[in-house]
């Protein structure tokens, strides 16, 4: 079954000539964060994104129950503390990550709509 899953990401993502469909912000905030961590520690990409998912989830205004809840069964480790993640890198990173999406041109997500404020 996950390697169905698996396939069929990548099948969506050729579909749509790019990886928008994997995507979004929590992944944005991912690329950021890697830049604000210490270079010499190694950081998993799926903890990162977990970690975003959870902040970009409250800029969003959505219930963190059924977000949070799944990636516990998951047993996925997320929060900043437990992976390592400086408070700092975490701070830097939601002040720069509106600045960078226009940077770098990342597809419209709910930093842009922060970006405005």
């Amino acid at each position: 079954m996950l390697v169905f899953a698996l396939q069929s990401e990548v099948e969506l993502c050729e579909e749509w000539g790019n990886a928008r469909p994997e995507e979004g912000s929590e992944h944005f905030f991912a690329y950021v964060l890697d830049n604000n961590l210490p270079q010499d520690k190694k950081f998993l990409h799926g903890e990162l994104v977990g970690l975003g998912i959870h902040l970009m989830a409250q800029w969003q205004g959505r219930d963190l129950e059924p977000i949070l809840g799944l990636m516990e069964r998951a047993g996925l480790e997320w929060r900043a503390g437990e992976i390592g993640v400086p408070e700092a890198a975490t701070t830097a990173t939601l002040q720069d990550l509106p600045m960078c999406a226009e940077t770098f041109g990342y597809p419209y997500s709910i930093i842009n709509r922060r970006a405005r404020r």
